[in-house]
């Protein structure tokens, strides 16, 4: 399952059997090496699986990453063929088509624009190509940082990563009831696993959206949504998911994964408070096909180090002193590895292949080929291995391997001095560079054009010179303190300005900030984008996202930022939620249904076009010391004010919503503002029952929005309508507490009045309408239709009420308004 797509095992298999033929006409042939540059998608599965099939390696390439180093990336790789996007900016050496090149012969990479998902999926081959694979042949060539500053191909085979995936079936034992999600990118070596273990067991992939990853509130949604259990974290995003209350919206995941990092104690013990669930810790680097030792974590585990555990399967841990003997228990050593989950070493690069690939000769005589990993540990008196750091440069920083080499040598051309070096501090890569203030524009170009994001310095200080070893090496423990004080700016003056200022000094830990520097400037990179939102939101109690924190990235900003989502709520409690801020096209407005909340619109969004800009307006009473409205004309005619449109907007609504969607349609239209309306399954105003007023009903009404909504399990028992708003309360599914739920029955009961006593005016225009089995029962279109002077094609769709903004409903309720919307704007 991808958020666009569902995929049955035999779907899968055939599409990916078309795309494989293909592949072998071109004349591809077993062994060749093939690009693939896609966004994480259902057509990505395919394209990976369908390199397999051929007897090819796919080389994953981020679409994201700066043209340059996809071109060195897939030169050095000798693809033969690129499987991209349409989006994907190839460098304009593999601009060319696939006929028009043989893979045979030509050494620039031929593109294979790959269709869009819903043409891909829909191909279909029932045998796949007669191609035999050898334990040898290449599965995959992954590509790390290098020191020299040029990327190096790890080619893992058959052999390596089939015996890592073995382990983990016997280790973890997936079943077909298990949900496995796939959220890290597929350059980094976790996607491996993380793909293929469901695959090869019948378990059920879940697939992120496109950056998904970076977003620990779209993760736990993605997770609770779609019944997750088994998922990965590297440890600075598993705090993350911890912060936002993860565990107890995730009940179903019985397995955490963590790895890329050193797991801290404190953060295992805080999970084990948290979760039921297990957590491994596994370590292991991409020259051994993904991990090499695991650790199952236990909560009675006591203080020091969280162990990275045993060898896998299959596979031998060494720790050797630096003349490669072994060393005693508890001393430190450099971690070799053996055994067949080796790779076969860095394509085209022999020598740095023999250098970390090496053979050994131990004392009995016998030989083993050993991966000098550079990583230092000692083993425990019980066997198991503790991290210990690196002998190197090189370093992890959330999660992702970096050789501070290659970022020097990417920076040292930029500036005339070409004196500069780079070191890890806590979570941000600081780059010192000997020059001016102005050489940081000329220093942040070169890295856009040469790196992708993770290898980007956060932190730049300029310094008179570089401070040097006895040996003449740059001494970078003698490199001045890289936290920032009080960058030159205004200062924040506002009260907003000052509480917003005193959140980023926590969260980024420096000594001040002013109001108009970038958070970028000051170190800020996406996961401390995570934390601020995240505080902004708890202790100034405006919902902020990640991305509005990255568009409005001063101070000041966010200030101006949180004061307009105070503001908006405080005219009378009605408010307009951006869920969307960025796209080209008319805005699509959503009206809150009869609870007064946008909540319900959250996985709507999610499947939405991304050029589509979301509003929705959450209605007045939510608030404390705000009444509702208490007609359907007043609502319409003060949301009108609120949305201030400019040109044609798009309408839809579901439930009451729809009828406030239809209310302004009705407004609008004079003006000639409204490109298209949508309602989904709305009850006609005389089809609202009097006994629906009631306390009781209310609160019944009430506990079905909150948990069908949810797709809560939980019940409600018998009480008063103040007790059973209190067992409500007390569900972990319902994220309320008992004074929302008070204003939220205040808020439904007014609406409820409302709709049943509107008369709605006859919209002159057309509109969609949406009709889920609930509707079809009380024969809702049938009444709205007769409100429509214009087209009303009524669509039937298999949900009920509120399974129609759930998946996996939601994405046909998506699709239709996208086809709503774009006939809007072709007629």
């Amino acid at each position: 399952m991808a958020e666009d797509v569902e995929l049955s095992y035999a779907d899968l298999d055939e599409a990916a059997n078309h795309l494989a033929h293909q592949l072998v006409a071109l004349g591809l042939r077993r062994g060749d090496h093939v690009g693939v540059c896609r966004d994480r998608r259902a057509g990505l599965v395919v394209a990976l699986l369908a390199v397999l099939k051929a007897g090819c390696a796919y080389v994953p390439v981020d679409p994201d990453d700066p043209p340059a180093r996809i071109a060195t990336q897939l030169a050095d790789a000798e693809a033969r063929l690129v499987l991209a996007d349409a989006r994907a900016e190839l460098p304009a050496v593999a601009q060319r088509g696939a006929r028009d090149a043989d893979p045979q012969t030509e050494l620039t990479p031929a593109v294979l624009p790959v269709p869009p998902d819903a043409e891909l999926v829909a191909a279909r081959a029932t045998a796949a190509p007669d191609v035999v694979v050898q334990p040898a042949d290449p599965a995959y060539v992954i590509f790390t940082s290098g020191s020299t500053g040029r990327p190096k191909g790890v080619v893992v085979g058959h052999r390596a990563i089939c015996n890592r995936l073995k382990w983990t079936q016997d280790e973890f034992g997936l079943t077909a009831d298990d949900h496995v999600l796939q959220k890290t990118p597929t350059t980094f070596d976790v996607s491996v696993w993380e793909f293929f273990w469901p695959l090869t067991t019948g378990a059920r992939l879940v697939v992120a959206r496109p950056g998904g990853h970076r977003d620990p509130e779209y993760l736990t949604r993605v997770v609770n949504d779609e019944s997750v259990t088994v998922l990965h974290f590297v440890p600075s995003m598993l705090r993350a998911f911890l912060d936002a209350d993860g565990p107890r919206r995730c009940p179903g995941v019985r397995l955490v994964i963590s790895s890329g990092e050193a797991l801290p104690r404190a953060l295992h013990r805080e999970f084990t408070t948290q979760s039921d669930a297990e957590l491994a810790n596994l370590y292991g680097p991409t020259e051994a096909a993904v991990d090499v030792t695991s650790w199952r974590c236990r909560a009675d585990e006591g203080d020091g180090p969280v162990p990275i555990g045993h060898p896998i399967a299959n596979m031998r841990a060494h720790v050797l002193d630096r003349r490669r003997r072994m060393v005693p228990v508890g001393v430190p050593g450099e971690l070799s590895l053996g055994g067949v989950g080796l790779a076969e070493g860095y394509h085209g690069r022999p020598e740095l292949t023999a250098e970390r690939f090496v053979t050994h000769t131990w004392p009995d005589g016998t030989t083993e080929r050993l991966y000098r990993t550079g990583d230092l540990v000692r083993r425990r008196a019980d066997g198991a291995l503790e991290y210990l750091g690196r002998d190197d440069d090189q370093v992890k920083i959330r999660g992702m391997r970096v050789e501070i080499g290659e970022i020097e040598a990417a920076l040292v051309g930029a500036i005339p001095s070409k004196a500069v070096a780079v070191v890890l501090s806590g979570e941000q890569l600081v780059a010192y560079y000997v020059g001016s203030d102005d050489c940081v524009t000329l220093l942040r170009e070169h890295c856009a054009e040469r790196l992708p994001k993770h290898l980007t310095p956060s932190v730049w200080v300029p310094v008179a010179e570089l401070p040097l070893s006895a040996t003449g090496k740059v001494d970078r423990h003698a490199l001045p303190d890289p936290a920032p004080g009080r960058v030159a700016g205004a200062n924040p003056t506002t009260p907003t300005e000052r509480a917003v200022a005193a959140l980023w000094v926590d969260v980024l830990e420096i000594a001040d900030v002013a109001a108009d520097v970038p958070f970028a400037d000051l170190g800020g990179h996406s996961l401390a984008a995570v934390r601020l939102a995240a505080r902004v939101r708890h202790e100034l109690g405006v919902p902020v996202t990640v991305a509005d924190l990255l568009e409005h990235d001063t101070v000041a900003a966010a200030a101006a930022l949180v004061d307009a989502g105070k503001a908006s709520a405080a005219q009378d409690g009605a408010t307009v939620v951006r869920l969307r801020r960025t796209g080209d096209r008319p805005p699509l407005w959503l009206f809150h249904p009869v609870g007064g909340s946008v909540f319900c619109y959250r996985a709507l969004a999610e499947e939405l076009l991304t050029e589509l800009p979301l509003r929705a307006v959450a209605g007045a009473g939510l608030l404390t010391g705000y009444l509702p409205h208490s007609t359907v004309a007043q609502m319409a005619a003060h949301y009108v004010t609120l949305m201030d449109p400019v040109g044609p907007v798009h309408l839809f609504g579901w439930s009451f919503g729809a009828v406030l969607a239809h209310e302004v349609a009705c407004l609008l239209h004079d003006r000639g503002g409204v490109a298209s309306l949508t309602m989904l399954d709305a009850a006609f105003p005389d089809q609202v029952d009097a006994a629906a007023l009631t306390a009781d009903a209310v609160v019944d009404l009430l506990v079905a929005e909150v948990l069908g909504l949810s797709g809560g399990k939980a019940a409600v028992g018998r009480g008063t309508p103040d007790e059973r708003l209190r067992q409500l309360a007390s569900l972990p599914e319902t994220g309320l507490d008992l004074a929302q739920l008070r204003a939220r029955a205040r808020v439904l009961a007014t609406n409820l009045a409302a709709h049943r006593g509107h008369r709605p005016k006859r919209y002159p225009g057309p509109a969609h309408y949406l009709e889920g089995r609930d509707g079809r029962v009380l024969g809702s279109a049938r009444a709205w239709r007769t409100m429509v002077d214009g087209p009303f094609p009524v669509h039937d769709l298999e949900a009920d009420h509120y399974e129609l903004l759930r998946p996996p409903h939601v994405r046909q309720v998506a699709a239709l308004v996208e086809a709503a919307v774009s006939e809007g704007e072709n007629t």
